[in-house]
């Protein structure tokens, strides 16, 4: 009988540690596609496990305080970074280096749009600009609102299945 309490025990206990560690999450839509598919099943590190933030990093976060229904998207553009969209193409500027961002993680058609084209955006302090892999006319980067306060980033990609 103490063998039976001790198993059931640990199993329970190693549940509790995994699911305050990770997240387990469907992904609605295909707003991630080709990287994450709809109906997905993705597990989420949470962030008081993985505390590095770096650029192409898919994410699950929340906007505007809504933690019902978390979001993923990928991580672009870094704090304090300049952002622009032009000619289809995203572009990066950090002091007086400006490059083209790599994505090769996107279809090989898509393009690039955005709600600010052609000038250059600031990442604010302790803010992210996160996207999502889709990029066409209905999914828009937003230069404003795309841009996510480091506290509402609650997990990273970690598996999905």
């Amino acid at each position: 009988m103490k063998t039976i309490i001790l198993i059931f025990l640990t199993i329970a206990a190693i549940l509790i540690v995994f699911f305050s560690a990770f997240s387990l999450n469907t992904i609605v839509g295909s707003s991630m596609s080709p990287s994450l598919k709809p109906n997905q099943q993705v597990l989420f590190a949470k962030y008081f496990l993985v505390t590095t933030r770096t650029r192409g990093d898919i994410v699950i976060y929340n906007r505007g305080g809504d933690t019902n229904f978390p979001l993923v998207g990928r991580i672009i553009a870094l704090p304090g970074e300049a952002i622009k969209v032009s000619d289809g193409k995203v572009y990066l500027k950090s002091g007086n280096n400006v490059t083209l961002l790599n994505e090769n993680y996107l279809h090989s058609d898509s393009v690039a749009r955005a709600n600010i084209e052609n000038s250059w955006v600031t990442i604010g302090d302790f803010k992210y600009l996160i996207t999502n892999d889709q990029r066409d006319n209905l999914h828009a980067i937003n230069l404003n609102t795309d841009q996510i306060h480091q506290n509402d980033i609650v997990g990273k990609y970690f598996l999905s299945f």
